[in-house]
């Protein structure tokens, strides 16, 4: 609202006499933001040191858009590297005049922090948005324009996607003061749009920002449309009656232009949002103009209808435009006209009947002359450049058949409820679950799924943690567990991704179950239409139905039709996993795992893959069929590693028939034989008290049994074709292969050699832990593998490994299937968990809140007749002494503020003598005394404490010539200071450089380099972020290289080393260059890039 200039804003010019006077001989009222200082720097990674230097108009506008993106439910991550066109209104520069009228406080970082240009280009630049980079200054018209020209954009396929908008933020008098001495100013402090009794306007702080798209792609993205821009247009002045005087001519021209640009008869308009700024010259030639092109043709029944955002906030200026469109949309989807207000009677200059304009007083409904809601958004540059831009509401019928399709069914019916929650680090996270929490109890039950469609259309940070519910009770109670860093049931959490992607784990025969998939199978449609698509394979080679068993409870599954169940099942799953973002990094398959292994892989296709599924387990059918009981091969799991086999059947000739089937994992080992000898095997091992367990199948796979099949198999599947695989592929088939993608690898060869080779499952799940990977996914009906994985993990030293399955015997689908995307999400994978729940209502949860701290300029302009930024009005006192005030927080040092009153009074002398008699004071005033004696300049400096004055410094400055340092004496007390001044980049102090034996640790000398050179405090200093995310760039990157060489004595580093490296990254490198040097061993410390396996 508007109100008066807030305590605090402006302080700068507080000790400036002239500035003081002509701000309080002008109205100041105005629309003022509460704290322009306020951002959220670490969350954009920028650093402090930067963001001082950046104007508060370009943070202002990296929140905006995040916040807009945020409400149109548009991840902003999911449009990195896209074309994504950034379009930024923008007209003064307040903050940057102020900056650079200090030279002592200017730095480079200003150049691109206060340039007008970089407000467009530092979102896009942040966001890694891709498109068009757009600032634009047309003054009160900026943000109209830059809309003007996202449109034009959208349209001719320069950009996929539009953030356009406008920011003004006053941040210093200048240009209020003048207006004020113009006398444009209301007296009243109140904008009178169209009134008899408009007296001026008064200026505000604002900014919009718009998500614009076309209307085909928001359809096909299944986007939330609020309204349509259906056509715009701008133009100039010319040479009107004064640069700065309105034409109506251009107006009329502009509004023409925007309606034939539509497509809509301006008489049909509802409601014109317009410039509106209550000036006596500005708003009859504004009325007349409207009333020429959407008067005409109308009945007094049907009158235009005028408002103007300025009465409610004041004049946004260069984002008065986007603060009309946002009005005028907000009005539509509320299906009510806002009053404009400050309105008495009728302006006498403007004929309202005539014109067929009638302003709005009063809230009223949208009229809807045409049958839709119609309006159009004004703004004029005061120098000359109008715009005008034509909006309905958004009607499905108007676009065709896509724009009524049927709504997106939930990828999986009755799902239980997932509730995303991240944050950028834990701290984030948890502020926003326990918001999160406190709106949840707001809610019922049958609301979980509307909001569960709110906050999984967010972005995901790095910190990440999942809320599974189905109440509201429960969920309340787990978010608060998250908000506390809890885990329990129904929680998966985990502070940062996972270094590499989830491993997809096939396993082989044994995992099925007579109810498998059966609940997904009626409750996901994808899933239940992937699996039909495979079924017709099934009958066509095999001649039977795996969906009639599915859906069949009399009906089981025999050897023959389970193993090629489960190959379809596991191939439709990661077709189905696939459309929730959950994609495998690498895949392991364990004997027929292997097939859906190479399908996830890309070696084969789903026809060929189930082909050899189809003809595999038909061959095993057949042989199992044609023995005679007594006859039939037997498999058991022993207690044995590879070389205990070798050597207790070496040991034991009466057992020389069994064979290794499975290597499953250390101890742990499937064997095969004459169903007699693996009997005896079993009763052997369990009388010595180890672990035998006869397995439920019949025949011995991966033995000599299965030999007579080969030759048939090898002829069966001769025509399949084989494809380089996309993915890594950890063999169990060729013991220690890994083969990376391009390799082509499953011929007909391979799936014979599967067949009958022992399975080298272990050694396949070392080299995946070997490769990095710390979480293993089982693809089947139930988890067969996880026990041999564990194991596995356990002897290579991974026991923090995640060891997940999709789906479990006994347990809902419903329920498994969101558990796994939950602990996938909060390891890293972009799951996209809105797909679960179909389209639907969506609630307005509370977005993330953001972490401000102030970031303001100490800069303070000189002021006015005065040359030095340090000093204030120099008052000549009688006795000829000279009398300055300056505030402490401006001044470094005593010696810097004699040096400016050496400059000031005698620039030729020479600062000799300083004497600290007490401590600067970190703040509060400064009086400084100066007199001319004989030879020179004598210099006093005193703090003002209330009605006394405690001297602080003297000294003495010599007109005699030379050129020497100043002798400094110190007080007798001095307090010690907890930081030093940074060091510069040239430096050469070797009482600075480390010393290993002072007791400070190389990594509290790296935390302070570090902390320096980017501008944070220590404490606040976060240890496991990269630096690119906190704000490094290359001149920082730099300083930190020079002090590390520096201080550490280190030969030259490269600075791209630094870039991706976090501070705790950094520490462990010197520490290792510093053990080097010393000959010593490096610390122990944690690991680099510490990670938090996720947890559930």
């Amino acid at each position: 609202g508007i109100g008066p200039l807030p305590i605090g804003r402006w302080s700068e010019y507080a000790n400036d006499p002239v500035m003081s006077r002509r701000m309080e001989e002008v109205n100041l009222t105005g629309g003022y933001l509460e704290d322009i200082s306020a951002f959220d720097a670490e969350f954009f990674g920028l650093s402090p040191l930067e963001t001082v230097n950046v104007d508060p108009q370009q943070r202002l506008v990296l929140e905006l858009t995040w916040e807009a993106l945020e409400n149109a439910r548009i991840p902003a991550n999911t449009l990195r590297g896209k074309p994504v066109g950034v379009y930024v209104g923008s007209s003064n520069n307040d903050y940057g005049m102020l900056i650079t009228a200090d030279p002592a406080e200017a730095h480079p970082y200003a150049l691109t922090g206060t340039a007008s240009s970089i407000i467009a280009n530092r979102v896009s630049y942040v966001y890694d948005f891709r498109g068009p980079s757009i600032s634009v200054d047309t003054a009160c018209s900026s943000s109209l324009v830059s809309v003007h020209q996202a449109v034009r954009d959208l349209r001719e396929h320069n950009a996929d996607v539009a953030l356009a908008g406008g920011v003004n933020i006053l941040a210093a008098p200048w240009v209020s003061t003048a207006f004020g001495e113009l006398g444009v100013f209301s007296p009243t402090g109140k904008i009178h749009a169209f009134s008899d009794d408009a007296d001026g306007f008064v200026r505000s702080d604002g900014a919009g920002m718009l998500v614009l798209k076309r209307v085909s792609d928001a359809l096909a993205d299944g986007d939330t449309i609020l309204a349509v821009i259906k056509g715009s247009a701008i133009n100039s002045d010319g040479h009107s009656n004064g640069l700065t005087a309105p034409n109506p001519e251009a107006q009329v021209d502009v509004l023409q232009r925007a309606y034939a640009d539509a497509g809509v008869d301006p008489s049909q308009v509802d409601y014109v949002e317009a410039h509106g700024t209550g000036t006596i010259l500005g708003d009859p030639i504004e009325a007349t103009a409207l009333g020429a092109v959407l008067g005409a043709n109308r009945t007094p029944a049907t009158p235009t209808l005028l408002g103007s955002a300025k009465t409610n906030f004041g004049h946004t200026e260069s984002a008065a435009g986007a603060a009309g469109l946002i009005k005028v949309v907000l009005a539509m989807q509320h299906n009510v006209l806002p009053p404009s207000l400050n309105f008495t009677e009728p302006n006498r200059y403007i004929n309202f009947d005539a014109e067929h304009l009638e302003v709005v007083a009063d809230p009223r409904e949208w009229p809807e002359y045409s049958g839709t809601k119609l309006a159009g958004v004004s703004g004029f540059g005061f120098g000359g450049t109008n715009a005008h831009v034509v909006l309905s509401d958004f009607n499905p019928a108007d676009y065709g058949p896509e724009a009524q399709a049927a709504p997106a069914e939930p990828a999986l019916a009755g799902a239980e409820v997932a509730l995303p929650v991240s944050g950028l680090l834990p701290s984030r996270r948890a502020h926003l679950a326990a918001t999160l929490a406190d709106f949840v109890t707001t809610l019922d039950d049958t609301d979980l799924p509307a909001l569960a469609r709110s906050v999984t259309r967010r972005n995901h940070a790095r910190s990440r943690a999942v809320v599974l519910a189905d109440t509201v009770a429960e969920a309340t109670k787990r978010l608060r567990y998250v908000a506390d860093g809890k885990v329990v049931q129904g929680v998966a959490l985990a502070d940062s991704p996972a270094p590499t992607g989830p491993v997809f784990v096939y396993s082989g025969f044994g995992s099925q179950h007579r109810k498998m998939v059966k609940d997904l199978f009626a409750h996901a449609p994808f899933f239940r239409d992937r699996l039909t698509e495979l079924d017709r394979i099934v009958d066509f080679e095999s001649g039977w139905s795996i969906r009639d068993i599915i859906l069949d409870d009399e009906q089981t599954y025999d050897t023959e039709t389970a193993q090629v169940a489960i190959t379809a099942i596991q191939i439709a799953l990661t077709d189905y996993l696939a459309t929730l973002g959950a994609t495998p990094a690498a895949v392991v398959g364990m004997s027929m795992g292997e097939i859906a292994a190479a399908y996830a892989a890309g070696g084969l296709s789903a026809e060929d893959a189930m082909l050899i599924a189809c003809h595999r387990s038909r061959l095993m059918g057949e042989g199992e069929k044609s023995l005679p009981e007594d006859q039939l091969g037997a498999m058991a799991v022993v207690e044995f590693s590879v070389e205990q086999l070798d050597n207790f059947i070496a040991e034991n000739p009466d057992f020389a028939g069994i064979e290794p089937a499975v290597y499953a994992g250390p101890g742990m080992t499937t064997v095969g034989g004459p169903r007699q000898a693996v009997l005896d095997l079993v009763a052997k091992l369990e009388a010595e008290e180890k672990f035998a367990r006869l397995l439920n199948v019949k025949g011995a796979g991966h033995t000599s049994a299965v030999e007579p099949l080969l030759g048939e198999l090898a002829a069966a599947i001769a025509g399949i074709q084989a494809h380089p695989v996309r993915l890594p592929l950890f063999s169990s088939v060729d013991r220690g292969r890994v083969y990376q993608p391009g390799e082509t690898v499953h011929d007909a060869d391979y799936w014979v050699r599967c067949t009958r080779q022992s399975v080298w499952f272990q050694d396949a799940i070392e080299q995946a832990f070997a490769a990095g990977h710390t979480t293993l996914v089982e693809i089947a009906p139930n988890p067969v593998a996880i026990m041999g994985m564990m194991n596995t993990a356990f002897s290579v030293g991974k026991p923090d490994a995640q060891l997940l399955y999709a789906l479990k015997r006994k347990v809902p689908d419903t329920h498994t299937i969101p558990d796994l995307l939950a602990k996938l999400y909060v390891a890293g994978a972009p799951i996209d968990f809105a797909a679960l729940y179909g389209a639907g209502p969506i609630i307005d949860a509370p977005a993330m809140p953001w972490k401000k701290q102030r970031y303001w300029t100490s800069a303070r302009p000189a002021a006015s007749g005065s040359s030095g930024s340090l000093l204030g009005q120099k008052v000549s006192l009688p006795d000829g002494t000279f009398a300055f005030h300056a505030l402490a927080d401006t001044v470094p040092s005593p010696i810097a503020l004699m040096e400016a009153v050496v400059m000031e009074l005698a620039p030729g002398a020479t600062l000799v003598a300083v004497e600290e008699k007490a401590t600067l004071p970190p703040s509060g005033e400064l009086s400084v005394l100066a007199s001319r004696n004989l030879g020179g300049l004598t210099i006093a400096i005193h703090q003002v404490l209330g009605n006394t004055v405690m001297l602080v410094a003297e000294g003495f400055a010599s007109s005699l010539g030379g050129n020497v340092e100043p002798v400094l004496g110190t007080p007798a007390v001095v307090e010690s200071q907890e930081a030093s001044e940074p060091l510069s980049d040239n430096v050469s102090s070797e009482s600075l450089k480390w010393d290993p034996t002072s007791g400070e640790t190389v990594e509290q000398r790296m935390r302070l380099i570090v902390s320096e050179a980017m501008g944070y405090d220590i404490q606040d200093l976060p240890g496991e972020l990269p630096l690119i995310d906190l704000g490094l760039d290359s001149l920082m990157g730099m300083r930190i290289k020079n002090r590390i060489e520096h201080d550490f004595s280190l030969p030259s580093l490269q600075v791209q080393a630094l870039r991706d490296a976090s501070v705790a990254d950094a520490v462990r490198m010197v520490e290792e260059l510093v053990a080097v040097q010393h000959d010593t061993p490096a610390p122990e410390s944690v690991p680099a890039k510490p990670v938090d396996a996720p947890k559930a």
